[in-house]
C-alpha cells in the first residue's frame, strides 16, 4: 500500500502502540504523537520507527499537513481536542466514551459534520465479525431474524491496572470502561432506547492491588441495565470488572430468528433462521473462525473516511451522543 501522508496519535499510554500498530498497516508514512508528558511521546518516538514528537497537543494538531488524529487520552479531555481539530479541518478518531456531557456530545457531532471533516468514536466492537455478522441479520438483510423479542449483552473482566479507571472523579468505572461498548452495539443493532432501567450497580471490590500497592477506588465495577427498545423489544445488559478473565457474548432472539455471538474468536457466532433468507440459509449459519485485528479494521475506516475513498461516516458520532445521555443518567442515579 502507498504510503498517505501524515496522521497523529495523542496519548501515549497503552493504546498508543494499538494505534500506532493501525496506522502503519493502513499504510500512514508519519505518525507525530504528544502527550501532557511531553518525556512520555518523546519516549514512545523513540522507541518507534516513523514517529515523531510534538511538544503538545495543539502543536501537534497545527503541524502543516497533518490529515488526522487518534485521541486516546482521558474523557475529560476529549471536547476540547476534538474541537481543536475540527478547527484545523483534521479529522478525528477519539477513544470512547465521546465526552462527559451528552449536550457537549451533540455540538460536537453537529461542528464536525458542518465542517466536512471525518469523525470517529473508537466503538471498536464494531468491527468485530460476530456483530458485523448480528447487524446483516438484524437489519441489512430483510430482517431475517422477523421481530426482536429479547437481548442480552455481557462483558466482564478483572479491572484496569491504571488507578484513574477506578477513580470515579477521573472518569473511570465499568460504565466508561466496559458497558459503553455493549451498549453502542445495542444502539447499533436495536435503535435508539426509549426506556432505561438501572437494574444493579455496586462497587463489589472496594479496595484493589493497583500498581503494587492497596488503593481504596470509588467506581462502580458492577452495572446491570435494562432498555426498552423500539418496537417492544427489551436488551439486558452486565458489564463488571470482576469476571477473573475476560469474558463477552451476545443474544439476540427474535421470531424467525437467533443469533449468538462474541469478539472472542474461541467462543461460537452464528445466526439460525426458521426459513432461507437473504443470505441466510435455513438453520445454522455459523460465522468462520477468521481472526481479525480490530485495531486495523477500524484504522483502515477511518483513514479510507480522511483520504476521501469512503464517505464520511458520523452515524457513531451521532451514536456517541445518545450513549453519553444514557450513560450520565446512570452515572447520577
Amino acid at each position: 500500500m502507498s504510503s498517505i501522508g501524515s496522521y497523529g496519535i495523542l496519548g501515549c499510554g497503552k493504546q498508543a502502540p494499538k494505534h500506532l500498530s493501525g496506522l502503519k498497516a493502513a499504510g500512514v508514512e508519519q505518525v507525530i504523537v504528544a502527550d501532557a508528558f511531553p518525556e512520555r511521546a518523546a519516549e514512545f518516538a523513540a522507541q518507534n520507527e516513523g514517529v515523531v514528537a510534538a511538544d503538545s497537543a495543539e502543536a501537534l494538531i497545527k503541524t502543516p499537513g497533518l490529515k488526522g488524529v487518534i485521541i486516546c487520552t482521558p474523557t475529560f479531555t476529549h471536547a476540547e481536542l476534538i474541537r481543536l481539530a475540527v478547527s484545523n479541518n483534521v479529522g478525528w478518531l477519539c477513544e470512547k466514551p465521546l465526552c462527559e456531557d451528552p449536550v457537549e456530545a451533540r455540538e460536537i457531532a453537529e461542528l464536525t459534520k458542518a465542517a466536512g471533516v471525518a469523525g470517529m468514536i473508537g466503538w471498536i466492537y464494531r468491527f468485530s465479525p460476530a456483530a458485523v455478522l448480528a447487524r446483516k441479520a438484524v437489519t441489512e438483510d430483510g430482517g431475517a431474524m422477523g421481530d426482536i423479542l429479547r437481548a442480552r449483552f455481557r462483558i466482564g473482566g478483572r479491572g484496569s491496572q491504571a488507578i484513574w479507571k477506578h477513580t470515579a472523579a477521573q472518569g473511570g468505572g465499568a460504565t466508561n470502561e466496559m458497558f459503553v461498548h455493549m451498549l453502542d452495539l445495542a444502539v447499533w443493532l436495536l435503535g435508539t432506547p426509549e426506556k432505561v432501567t438501572l437494574q444493579d450497580k455496586q462497587t463489589l471490590i472496594p479496595v484493589r492491588t493497583i500498581e503494587g500497592q492497596q488503593v481504596a477506588v470509588d467506581s462502580e465495577d458492577w452495572l446491570q441495565v435494562q432498555l426498552q427498545m423500539p418496537g417492544g423489544a427489551q436488551v439486558d445488559i452486565q458489564a463488571d470488572f470482576v469476571t477473573a478473565v475476560f469474558s463477552q457474548q451476545a443474544e439476540i432472539m427474535g421470531t424467525q430468528g437467533y443469533f449468538h455471538g462474541s469478539i472472542q474468536p474461541n467462543m461460537p457466532s452464528f445466526v439460525s433462521v426458521n426459513e432461507a433468507h437473504g443470505s441466510f440459509e435455513k438453520g445454522m449459519n455459523p460465522l468462520s473462525n477468521e481472526q481479525v485485528n480490530l485495531y486495523f479494521a477500524q484504522t483502515a475506516a477511518f483513514v479510507d473516511s480522511v483520504e476521501g475513498r469512503a464517505p464520511i461516516d458520523l452515524s457513531s458520532v451521532t451514536d456517541a451522543a445518545v450513549v453519553a445521555e444514557i450513560v450520565r443518567d446512570l452515572q447520577n442515579a
